[in-house]
């Protein structure tokens, strides 16, 4: 997804106001390549990871997140959506 911060604010939360939109980033190889590495790198199996675009346009990690709520259910149960 894509978090976008109203005019006049740097927050783009969606409970901050800020806009929410569908991002495809396999159409985005910078952004993809640097998403799965991360995602590599912090041995996710699924996560959050935030990016932006720097002052030179490139692509940086903002932060990771490891949904740990989630990963603890899974644990303990097969998840519906594992069973499709």
């Amino acid at each position: 997804m894509k978090r976008t911060a109203l005019p006049g604010n740097f927050l783009s939360n969606y409970s901050q106001g800020g806009l929410v939109e569908s991002y495809k980033i396999e159409e985005d190889r910078g952004a993809g390549t640097i998403a799965l590495n991360t995602s590599e790198l912090f041995k996710l199996d699924y996560g959050g990871i935030d990016l932006m675009k720097n002052e030179k346009g490139n692509w940086v990690v903002l932060e990771v997140i490891e949904p740990v709520n989630l990963k603890v259910l899974s644990n303990q149960q097969e998840l519906t959506s594992h069973r499709k």
